[in-house]
């Protein structure tokens, strides 16, 4: 997600209008979910709930949001493959790294450094905060400062980013693998075999699969304006077969190899299904105002997860005991909560900043800064 915004207004001269508008949407709705996702607190009540399975409509609706969401952050890496690998044979391997160097790895260690800083300075001296603090202590030393700048994230959603880095390093190797049709065939069914789903370790399996197929994608120069159902039928056919998958691992959580195929399966019919509904979004009033919102995809993403945690348990606090209504109510207001103040954050930042919410975004401004954008694209042409 973190250069596919950036990525898409770069090559618009490329991407038509129409399709670099339907990524960022897709974008945008995909960190949406990955916010949804994370306000889940159906956890604090029940710890074994995902696998005993729901037991009253709050767990219901909660689970069942997982497993529908579960296609955000791989939509991530299919559309930052994709994008990759698309034109680089117009602007070159050196020039893909140096911008991911400034969208990527940059925002990554700032983000990293605040993070520890928080967790450092900030929580332990807080009451208030450490109160509701759901990470544990760190100890501060040398060993701790590099290991969170780099490898293990301060804030855990952070490991998108990181193996995200890992496969545009990759990019020269996966050049060659797509140059040989066959063996390109068979690399990509070897990871999808290979995939676990939800897999957030060091070079994710998950990412490594739809960065790849992505790429591949873009290599071949697929038409994304050809990706279109026009039967309203068998889009809705497809949203309800989605639909009931998610449902199955929701009503009947078990593990084993059938369930790990329903879940790929569900997965890759997400992404389809999020793309999808995409195009029922061009046709509604609400676009345009996405559309505003979609340059904040960022910094709600790289912002929202210690924010979700704390908003969430400040929230439940209030009412004590195990409503289910109210925790339902919380875990239907906290994604709203926190994306609205993500997006007021960001537009005091880079109202009053300066140049420090273009450099914390990797040169994602909104759309109304005509005077940043164009020092972007300039500060791209001279990279």
């Amino acid at each position: 997600m973190c250069n596919i915004i950036h990525e898409a207004k770069m090559e618009a001269g490329v991407i038509d209008k129409r399709i670099s508008d339907k990524i960022k949407l897709t974008v945008l709705l995909a960190t949406v979910a990955v916010v949804v996702r994370h306000s889940y607190n159906a956890h604090i009540y029940q710890p074994n709930i995902l696998d005993i399975g729901p037991h009253d409509i709050n767990s219901f609706v909660q689970l069942l949001n997982r497993h529908s969401t579960a296609s955000a952050v791989p939509t991530f890496f299919l559309l930052s493959g994709y994008l990759f690998f698309r034109n680089l044979h117009d602007k070159g391997l050196l020039r893909k790294w140096n911008s991911r160097l400034h969208s990527l790895v940059i925002p990554y260690i700032l983000w990293n450094a605040l993070y520890l800083g928080f967790f450092l300075v900030v929580l332990p001296h807080v009451s208030f905060i450490e109160r509701f603090s759901a990470y544990d202590p760190l100890t501060f030393n040398l060993r701790t400062v590099i290991q969170k700048l780099t490898i293990d994230p301060p804030s855990s959603h952070f490991w998108f980013v990181r193996d995200l880095i890992g496969f545009v390093a990759l990019t020269p190797l996966l050049y060659l693998v797509y140059r040989h049709q066959w063996l390109a065939g068979i690399l990509l069914t070897s990871l999808l075999v290979y995939w676990r789903p939800v897999d957030t370790s060091v070079v994710s399996s998950e990412g490594l699969f739809f960065f790849f197929t992505g790429g591949w994608a873009g290599y071949r120069q697929l038409n994304l304006r050809r990706l279109k159902i026009e039967s309203s039928r068998i889009t809705w056919i497809v949203c309800v077969i989605w639909l009931g998958l998610c449902v199955y691992k929701t009503l009947w959580p078990s593990k084993g190899i059938f369930d790990e195929l329903v879940i790929k399966v569900s997965t890759l019919m997400g992404v389809v299904v999020l793309w999808l509904l995409v195009d029922r979004i061009e046709t509604l009033s609400i676009r345009k105002e996405l559309l505003h919102l979609a340059p904040y995809s960022f910094f709600i993403y790289a912002s929202h997860k210690p924010m979700v945690k704390y908003i969430y348990k400040v929230l439940l606090s209030l009412v004590p005991g195990k409503s289910q209504h109210y925790s339902l109510l919380v875990y239907v207001a906290t994604p709203v909560i926190t994306i609205a103040i993500s997006v007021c954050v960001a537009k005091f930042i880079h109202r009053y900043g300066g140049c420090s919410y273009c450099i914390l975004t990797g040169g994602r401004l909104p759309p109304h800064d005509k005077e940043g954008q164009h020092a972007a694209r300039a500060a791209v042409l001279v990279r």
